[in-house]
């Protein structure tokens, strides 16, 4: 973070409870239509990139740290990369479990 981050947060965590929950919503009806105008090809890269990187980013904390929680972390997002390989060769995205 730099310090426009911090003056930023700064100025939200001013705001009323109201205020604030109104630029969350704005914040999140503008990412939402965003998403939208994405082709299928699009989102499909964009979700590939982020499973892969944080499928990496738990194999590193599993070598730092061995036990269940990482072991779980790294299968929860190869079962997603798995679900994804399987939406862009059938077409049918697979129910999230």
């Amino acid at each position: 973070m730099d310090r426009e981050d911090d003056l930023d947060f700064e100025e939200f965590c001013s705001l009323t409870e109201e205020q604030r929950q109104a630029q969350i919503d704005r914040e999140c009806a503008a990412y939402n239509a965003a998403w939208a105008r994405l082709s299928l090809g699009q989102q499909q890269r964009v979700l590939r990139t982020r499973y892969v990187k944080a499928a990496a980013r738990a194999r590193s904390t599993l070598r730092l740290i061995d036990n269940e929680i990482t072991r779980d972390s790294l299968r929860f997002w190869q079962r997603r990369l798995l679900g994804l390989r399987i939406w862009r060769a059938t077409g049918v995205r697979p129910v999230e479990t």
